[in-house]
């Protein structure tokens, strides 16, 4: 290891029983490190980070100019929160071996954690650089990027990611996050491909990808308020539309417009033809699930109308002939599904009784989708405020029938502490102690279908949620879902915040999102919630603009 004069004078030659020594200390500081790094409690992970930071200490002293102790020195100050001694330590390291990638990567996440987005740029560039691949620099790269705004280049980044490291979750998840905030320019056949790679994704929140996919189709079928360019059979059997429209949002009036179109003109045809002809199945079949998501809201035409009626007298006397089994009324089901739920058949709970096996593939995932309809109306749940009826409040009466967003997936985080999570999103904001170290009580009010008040109980160490919420629609459809996600950290309360009162039970931490604006006497219900709040608690609010 090369050393200038002065500092070989600074640090004479250390025999070998110390340097064994230190690396020994260095070894013990690390496992003890490894362990912080895994404990779930802070008490624990405190504990062995103290335990690191005396052992790495010891190593220090031992061999002063050993870089690697230094660079797990800069990592233990780095996990403590201690941003100044770690830069520090990790200075040292670098001063030893300018050319080193690790300790670059080090460097990197330094200036990440003091916001320093540039600096941070800068060192995961030289890691790669020094060290291509044997660290994760790439994929903090495209995180900083990211956390810089650049969201052009942090998707590029990605897209090579995945290319690669297509199986991790992380990725996937930053991935999605860095296209919801892009639309694409002209048609690319490349992006096209690596779109329908993504929408394929299992168990990953793939809305937001809305924004990219709907601006390509538009371009590719150079759609504007005229029409399209492209032909009907082009467009029913466009890959990447029957994939959006099963699993992600439309979010482009152009291409509403292109669904109402392509859904009249296959109800028409069909019904001259007296059948579903095959190669038209899955753009009907996709049209369907993109109906059953967004709760039928584009509006029907009287010939399409007149239409649906008649469609639905054939099925409900199609489903009393003897033999009859879902097979024989397939196309039809998922011509109905197009414009409405199963439910508006006279003979509904028959179709539904048909076993499991009878159903053929194209119309089950259909099928499914209103056995879960079923099962939302068996719960049931207590009430902490009177409840006004159906018919004397708006808001309660709209979510009671159309229970929306009827969302499928959660978001992709690592479970973390509220309290350093919010230090993230605001990091120029003091938050009281307990935020960080105790048990917290979340209070989630007007939470809908449950999806954002889910995502608290499961991503936050260490909290007890309970959601409330007008519409026993919206929270059956919640507890279903915090059932399938095995979330037992929940519970579910029907209130009419603007009838909230003091209650024995207060909270750390109260969270009400796009709510307040939809209540006509919300300072009642702003004030309600206040008197549930814990001292030093803290409450989150936001309202659509």
């Amino acid at each position: 290891m090369a050393m200038d004069v002065n500092t070989a004078k600074k640090y004479p030659a250390i025999g070998r029983k110390k340097l064994q020594l230190a690396r020994m200390q260095r070894k013990q500081a690390y496992d003890y490190f490894e362990t912080a790094q895994q404990g779930d409690q802070s008490v624990q992970k405190e504990r062995y980070l103290a335990l690191a930071k005396i052992a790495i200490d010891k190593a220090v002293e031992l061999n002063p100019m050993d870089p690697d102790s230094l660079n797990l020195l800069a990592r233990i100050e780095l996990e403590a929160g201690h941003l100044e001694n770690a830069e520090q330590a990790i200075n040292g390291a670098l001063n030893i071996h300018p050319e080193n990638g690790g300790y670059h990567y080090s460097a990197g996440h330094i200036a990440l954690a003091k916001r320093n987005l540039i600096q941070a740029e800068a060192a995961f560039t030289t890691a790669i650089r020094y060290a291509p691949k044997e660290t994760r620099a790439e994929v903090s790269l495209a995180y900083t990027l990211a956390e810089a705004g650049k969201d052009v280049e942090a998707f590029k980044h990605y897209r090579e990611l995945v290319k690669t490291q297509g199986e991790d979750v992380h990725i996937r998840s930053r991935l999605l996050e860095c296209a919801s905030r892009l639309t694409a320019d002209y048609y690319d056949p490349e992006l096209e491909q690596d779109l329908l790679s993504y929408l394929s994704w299992e168990n990953m929140n793939r809305n937001p990808l809305a924004s990219l996919v709907c601006s390509l189709l538009v371009h590719k079928f150079q759609l504007n308020q005229a029409g399209s360019a492209a032909n009907f059979d082009d467009m029913a059997n466009c890959s990447l539309l029957i994939s959006a429209l099963q699993h992600t949002l439309i979010k482009s009036e152009l291409l509403e417009k292109l669904i109402m179109a392509l859904r009249c003109e296959l109800l028409s045809f069909s019904t001259q033809k007296g059948q579903l002809p095959n190669q038209y199945i899955p753009i009907c079949a996709s049209i369907a699930h993109y109906g059953l998501r967004s709760e039928y809201i584009l509006p029907t035409t009287e010939a399409e109308d007149n239409m649906g009626s008649a469609l639905t007298k054939i099925i409900d006397q199609s489903l009393l002939q003897v033999g009859c089994t879902p097979v024989d009324v397939s196309g039809a089901l998922l011509l109905l599904a197009m414009y409405n739920t199963w439910q508006c058949l006279e003979n509904y709970l028959t179709l539904m009784q048909f076993d499991d096996a009878s159903w053929p593939n194209i119309s089950y995932s259909i099928k499914k989708y209103h056995d879960e309809l079923l099962t939302l109306t068996k719960y049931q749940f207590e009430a902490i405020t009177a409840i006004p009826a159906v018919f004397e409040h708006a808001v309660k009466g709209q979510y009671e029938q159309h229970p929306y967003p009827r969302w499928q997936t959660l978001d992709y985080k690592t479970p973390t502490n509220y309290g350093q999570a919010l230090m993230h999103e605001f990091p120029n904001t003091i938050f009281p102690n307990h935020i960080f170290s105790e048990r917290l009580e979340v209070l989630v009010a007007g939470c809908g279908t449950g999806r954002h008040a889910i995502n608290v109980a499961k991503n936050f160490n260490h909290v007890q949620v309970r959601a409330l919420d007008i519409s026993k629609s919206s929270l059956a459809y919640a507890q279903h879902k915090a059932k399938e996600f095995s979330v037992n950290n929940i519970d579910f309360r029907l209130a009419d915040l603007t009838q909230l009162k003091r209650s024995d039970k207060k909270y750390n931490i109260i969270e009400c999102s796009g709510v307040l604006h939809h209540i006509k006497d919300y300072k009642t219900a702003l004030s309600g919630l206040l008197l549930n709040l814990k001292p030093n608690g803290l409450i989150k609010l936001s309202l659509y603009s």
